[in-house]
């Protein structure tokens, strides 16, 4: 008995070659990928590690009347004071720039120390500690009587922290900022400096006086590694909180506006008064203007708007509401064919109008609900394609609301004769026209587009329509 040897194939070279490089080009995509999600991740945590910090501080001044004076940013965490807020650094004017505090003296009780967040919530994704700058007038010692409330510090400080967004300064209480990935002026658990201020970088800047400045600052290319913008990227991430005034007008007084800051902007009571079957119609100042009271009253379905003030009789307006008034009313049944190689245009087929007046629709309808129909009976060879399209137009401009594909696979290159296929296709929906812009003119046309090779015959192509309804615009029933 004799034996046939057969003869194993395996890869060759050139094909494990490829696949390494698939599998390389597969594997760099994913990490890319990976590597935004991650960055994207640690921005998004900083954010709301910022916006804590920001309501911490705003409870704290709600029930204080104060800021908390921010923490030494040098002390280590081995320190008894780290991440504890320092009174004495926040005597004088001008700005204190240090480290969110966690810890801070209650005012009521010098004994006992409150918690005015967790430790764990005063750095950011990049294990710095959150950078806290605060108007120093805000920030004094808590003046809390032994009864009643705290006196509020805050409404009659100055906002002295400037703050540049956009190109833009403003003056505000406070801002809390990570020094972001670079961590140029940051500081870390241990009070070290994790990286020197670069020239220019006004963030950097612990300054106590009056000239602290926040500015959004812009670096060259991309924060989570895509493509580098033209005006690169913000490494820095910040929270503030804009100054508000708890301020009233005096009781004899009414408030006319708001200034810059937020308080009223307040004006005497008017000095005068209407007499007996009169009312104020207008203020200027402290004087009034009277008029009559009105006489009549408004129709039903109607409501006052103003007063005549010549005859004191009231200026009335129709209350209307929109309703939906029901129809099934045919508008139009068109038709067309045979047609051979029909041409590429919107109109190949026809086009009309929907007679929306003669089926009772009021000048008053603000719009039109249009049941249609489409169908299409077509022959083609096997190399050929197009689509049968219904385009209408009412208030929108003229839009294409239905498209039938017909035809062969665009890749088939058998040639041949018209009936080598035969197709019908249709299709059935409702389009809303806005008849308030275009006056219930509506109109249709049915096409022919997106052709390859163009041979087909079109034996019929069918379209109608009906109004099923409008919406109109009618007085309110009570």
């Amino acid at each position: 008995m004799q034996y046939r040897l057969q003869k194993e194939r395996g890869f060759t070279l050139i094909e494990i070659c490829i696949s390494l490089i698939i599998i390389g080009l597969m594997l760099a995509l994913f990490i890319a990928g990976y590597n935004q999600y991650f960055a994207r991740q640690k921005l998004d945590q900083t954010q709301d590690a910022i916006g804590l910090a920001v309501r911490s501080l705003n409870d704290f001044a709600e029930q204080y009347g104060v800021y908390p004076c921010p923490a030494d940013k040098t002390l280590g965490i081995n320190d008894p004071n780290y991440a504890r807020s320092n009174p004495a650094n926040c005597v004088g004017p001008g700005v204190y720039s240090g480290m969110m505090p966690a810890y801070i003296t209650n005012p009521r009780n010098a004994a006992e120390t409150l918690s005015l967040m967790p430790l764990d919530g005063l750095t950011d994704s990049w294990r710095n500690r959150l950078n806290y700058a605060v108007s120093k007038n805000m920030a004094q010692p808590a003046n809390c009587p032994a009864s009643g409330n705290c006196v509020n510090q805050i409404e009659a400080g100055t906002k002295n922290v400037n703050v540049t967004i956009d190109g833009t300064t403003t003056q505000e209480p406070f801002v809390v900022f990570s020094s972001g990935p670079g961590g140029q002026g940051a500081y870390n658990y241990a009070g070290a400096l994790v990286e020197p201020c670069a020239g220019g970088d006004t963030n950097c800047v612990s300054s106590t006086t009056n000239n602290f400045t926040f500015t959004e600052e812009f670096r060259t290319g991309s924060l989570l590694g895509g493509t580098p913008s033209a005006v690169g990227y913000s490494d820095d991430f910040y929270g503030m909180q804009r100054q508000f005034s708890t301020s009233n007008c005096d009781p004899n007084e009414i408030a006319t506006g708001i200034d810059a800051d937020g308080d009223p902007i307040c004006s005497p009571f008017p000095s005068q008064s209407c007499g007996p079957g009169q009312t104020v119609t207008s203020v200027t100042g402290n004087a009034v203007t009277c008029s009559p009271l009105p006489g009549g009253t408004c129709p039903a379905n109607q409501i006052m708007v103003g007063l005549n003030a010549a005859t004191g009789q009231p200026i009335c307006q129709t209350i209307s509401c929109d309703v939906f008034v029901p129809r099934m009313t045919p508008l139009i049944t068109h038709s067309a064919g045979p047609i051979n190689n029909p041409a590429d245009s919107p109109s190949a087929f026809g086009g009309g109008n929907l007679n929306l007046v003669a089926a009772g629709v009021p000048a008053t309808a603000k719009a039109a609900f249009i049941q249609y129909y489409l169908d299409a009976n077509v022959s083609y060879d096997n190399t050929s394609n197009g689509a049968i399209e219904l385009y209408m137009e009412g208030g929108s401009g003229r839009v294409r609301i239905s498209r039938l594909d017909v035809g062969s696979d665009r890749n088939t290159v058998i040639s041949g004769d018209y009936n080598d296929n035969n197709e019908e296709v249709s299709d059935s929906s409702m389009y809303v026209a806005n008849i308030a812009v275009t006056g219930r003119a509506v109109s249709y046309t049915v096409g022919f587009g997106s052709k390859v090779n163009n041979r087909m015959r079109v034996s019929a192509v069918r379209f109608s329509a009906k109004l099923m309804g409008y919406i109109d615009s009618r007085p309110c029933r009570p």
